[in-house]
């Protein structure tokens, strides 16, 4: 899971730092401001999840506590879903309509 992560948080600083700012130069009547909270929020939801993960390795867990992480991990599983096609709607259109970017 980390693993996975430090390369999704790599894709997030390209979209916060080249990505988004060209697209809100772009097409400022288009708010995207919601992808930027999205992302506070998925690394929220990312931190609780190693968290999770990390009590596996207590030698005292309980029953319930698997159970919790295995939905910690569903929950973070949707919400990066969710973002995923919320960017699918909103910023591929927008990369596919300008030739000019260099990504």
């Amino acid at each position: 899971f980390s693993s996975s992560m430090r390369g999704l948080n790599g894709h997030v600083r390209i979209e916060e730092y080249a990505c988004f700012p060209l697209y809100k130069e772009l097409y400022p009547h288009v708010d995207i401001r919601f992808l930027y909270q999205d992302h506070e929020s998925l690394h929220s939801s990312e931190q609780r999840t190693l968290e999770h993960l990390a009590n596996l390795g207590n030698t005292s867990i309980s029953q319930q506590d698997v159970v919790n992480a295995i939905q910690q991990v569903l929950d973070f599983d949707d919400h990066l879903m969710a973002h995923l096609g919320e960017e699918e709607e909103v910023v591929v259109p927008m990369s596919l309509t300008e030739k000019e970017v260099w990504f």
